[in-house]
């Protein structure tokens, strides 16, 4: 029924339809939804209500107990308020994307104790303070492309993956991920951020990725969990790599520093990291590499060194990297480069 003129659906419009599982009314210019309209469809599962004109939720999906995966995406809804779907006991997916929310309630997620995944992408929404769930199996939250300030707070441990990119977030704190003990991906990309507190990430012992590139970070944050294995922070200002960073035993595996003002890489800050295999510091600042600057990184197989303005690079300074099979060294813009005899001595050593 997608794609038709339908302005509104009155009580009971489908009552006659007991064992319909599935709904799809997207693309009406649906602006009303009376509060029994889905009175009687007693084995709904799937509702989809995207594209319509709605501006408010208001109570008709109390009749609906069974539905599982709910879309409101691109609508006008403006807030999301504690009643809304206090009788969805049973939804998995609640798609809220695309709207004009900028007020979401304490409460408006409280009863949804299935829920697995919540998107919330591209609303103008400033805070998520506070918010009550009672799910523990929640596992997606998307805010992408909000406006929000702050990292969202009080979200279950059961969530994996935090979308937060595109956003106006100024700062990591210690407190804001601390009990997310599942979380494997973090994403705070294209935001505004210009610190991360030391260990804001230690508690997230399964992280596995984090996304932190265009922002303004000055350094990379320091007290990373040892499982992380992918770390983004392509386009910031970071303007040196120093030793200590990382976890003697990190399973670190791809490190990307592209377009930010790296200077100096402290001899020690990468050696012995065994499952490091991608290492990405294009278009920085850096002028030389010293002796043991890229050693003892066995697994080691991309490095990328290109548009930088290498003056020198000594002897050495790729020493036990048995793996490496591509080193990218284009573009190089210094006019007087020295490179060190047999620099390359030793890339192949066991």
């Amino acid at each position: 029924m997608s794609g038709n003129g339908f302005s509104a659906i009155e009580a009971r419009a489908f009552s006659t339809l007991p064992q319909l599982m599935s709904l799809d009314l997207s693309g009406n210019p649906i602006n009303y939804i009376d509060d029994r309209a889905f009175e009687g469809l007693g084995n709904i599962q799937t509702l989809s209500l995207t594209d319509m004109k709605l501006k408010s939720i208001r109570q008709p999906f109390k009749e609906v107990p069974t539905v599982s995966s709910l879309n409101l995406g691109y609508n006008l809804l403006t807030r999301v308020e504690n009643d809304d779907f206090e009788n969805n006991e049973g939804i998995r997916v609640l798609d809220l994307s695309n709207n004009r929310i900028s007020i979401i309630e304490t409460g408006a997620f409280r009863n949804l104790k299935a829920l697995r995944y919540l998107i919330m992408k591209n609303n103008p929404l400033m805070e998520a303070k506070n918010l009550r769930f009672s799910s523990r199996m929640l596992q997606l939250v998307d805010f992408t492309n909000c406006n929000l300030k702050e990292v969202p707070t009080k979200l279950p441990d059961s969530v994996a993956d935090f979308r937060l990119g595109n956003n106006g977030i100024t700062e990591v704190k210690v407190t804001d991920f601390q009990n997310m003990t599942r979380l494997r991906l973090v994403t705070l990309n294209n935001n505004n951020l210009q610190k991360v507190e030391y260990k804001s990430f230690m508690t997230n012992k399964n992280l596995k990725e984090i996304w932190l590139s265009h922002n303004s970070l000055p350094f990379l944050p320091r007290g990373l969990p040892a499982n992380l294995m992918k770390l983004y922070i392509d386009y910031n200002d970071v303007y040196k790599i120093e030793d200590g960073l990382f976890d003697p035993e990190a399973k670190l595996e791809i490190l990307s520093l592209e377009m930010n003002n790296v200077m100096n890489i402290e001899i020690n800050a990468l050696k012995g990291l065994k499952h490091l295999k991608s290492v990405n510091l294009q278009g920085n600042n850096i002028e030389r590499l010293p002796m043991m600057t890229f050693s003892d990184l066995s697994n080691l197989d991309t490095l990328t060194l290109s548009n930088n303005p290498l003056r020198i690079i000594d002897r050495g300074s790729f020493k036990q990297l048995p793996s490496l099979t591509t080193l990218e060294l284009s573009y190089l813009r210094a006019k007087d480069a020295f490179v060190g005899e047999d620099f390359l001595d030793g890339v192949k050593s066991a």
